[in-house]
């Protein structure tokens, strides 16, 4: 499976770039929520290193006037923190096309014709981080000491 980006360079040109899903880290199994979804890639460029690519489905509400994700790893990333936090390469809210205003949204997905504002308040934007990989999943662990060590490390961190 291939996953497309837009990814912008210096010149102010968003060449699109292909990754090349190798597995699926984690799918969250509930139609509920956001519907996250993590997947390890390869580059566009086969040489290049692997990546983590995670898609999840936000409310706009969640969008305007909060951090999101990316902007919190992009900050961390100009401040030097490169010990124990991911490194962020791309963020992006998903396109249908290559229209910048198609935004991939529940709503557009939808074959219902004429939903209430209700309905419309429901709707959730599909947005995308690429990220460099980072360490090795929980379920790899060689002992039960290695994964405990892991999580008091994370609440340290937290």
């Amino acid at each position: 499976m291939k996953i497309r980006t837009f990814e912008p360079i210096e010149d102010g040109s968003s060449p699109v770039r292909h990754y090349t899903v190798t597995r699926t880290l984690f799918h969250f199994p509930s139609l509920v929520g956001r519907g996250t979804i993590c997947w390890l890639a390869t580059g566009p460029d086969e040489s290049e290193s692997t990546f983590v690519i995670k898609d999840a489905w936000i409310a706009p509400e969640e969008l305007a006037g909060w951090e999101s994700e990316a902007s919190l790893l992009r900050h961390v990333q100009t401040k030097g923190v490169v010990v124990g936090v991911v490194q962020i390469r791309h963020s992006e809210e998903v396109r249908r096309g290559v229209d910048a205003t198609d935004l991939d949204t529940v709503f557009r997905n939808r074959r219902v014709e004429g939903a209430s504002s209700s309905e419309r308040e429901l709707d959730r934007v599909h947005t995308r981080i690429v990220m460099n990989t980072h360490g090795k999943t929980l379920d790899q662990f060689a002992t039960r000491k290695e994964l405990l060590l892991a999580f008091h490390d994370a609440v340290l961190g937290a």
